[in-house]
């Protein structure tokens, strides 16, 4: 799975035009989860993010070292 750090650019990509419609789309989690977890790198600065998961489903969303 990848991260759209910038969630102007997932929306574009997925042609949301307003919040409205957003708040109807199945990708709505995904934008929300982008969004803070670009808060979270912004505010603790530099680091080296990752994103952990296995195929029976388990996963971390953000961890760092």
């Amino acid at each position: 799975m990848n991260y759209f750090r910038d969630s102007g650019i997932l929306h574009s990509l997925l042609d949301i035009p307003d919040r409205h419609y957003l708040m109807g789309h199945p990708r709505l989690g995904a934008s929300w989860e982008g969004f803070a977890l670009e808060q979270i790198l912004r505010i603790i600065g530099p680091v080296e993010p990752y994103f952990w998961s296995t195929y029976s489903g388990a996963e971390v969303d953000l961890f760092f070292f």
